[in-house]
């Protein structure tokens, strides 16, 4: 018979966040010039999980899943960096990450910045069943999940706006 000394279970601090693939029926970049658009969610989703890991507290990881990709950086790279980009421009940034990982570099390191959270010692893995480059907004989909996983993962009080701010 165990005793509850004998049976040690470790809660660990997650965040996880889904959002849908989205057609444009009509007005595709109309969003972009303050107008309105129409358009409709479907039934595919980009995930994302977000969790603490042990061994490499000074470490932030990345997994994409559905590129192959995985990057481990220490994170005060990340908020270095990101700084580097805000006062010298996109070029900085992407010299030290190669393309695909800057949104959710980008996004990581403003919630670093401007809340104040500590992204060290978080892996999070972002998978999807959207279709790349169908115009379904993949992307914006992992961005999105990935955005709210962290806001979860933080227990940040963000409204959806701030949120698609951010993404």
């Amino acid at each position: 018979i165990l005793s509850k000394s004998d049976v040690f279970m470790e809660s660990k601090k997650v965040g996880v966040a889904y959002a849908p693939a989205a057609a444009k029926l009509f007005g595709e970049h109309a969003a972009i010039y303050g107008e309105l658009s129409l358009g409709a969610a479907l039934n595919m989703y980009a995930y994302s999980h977000v969790e603490s890991i042990k061994g490499h507290p000074d470490y932030f990881e990345l997994s994409l899943q559905d590129l192959g990709l995985d990057l481990k950086r220490r994170a005060f790279e990340i908020g270095a960096f990101y700084s580097a980009y805000q006062y010298h421009g996109l070029e900085s940034f992407t010299k030290m990450f190669n393309g695909k990982p800057l949104p959710y570099l980008t996004i990581a390191a403003q919630l670093e910045s401007i809340y104040g959270v500590d992204i060290s010692g978080i892996k999070a893995s972002i998978r999807s069943n959207i279709p790349l480059g169908k115009g379904l907004a993949s992307s914006a989909a992992c961005f999105t999940a990935f955005t709210i996983s962290l806001v979860n993962y933080f227990s940040l009080n963000l409204d959806d706006n701030k949120i698609m701010e951010i993404a």
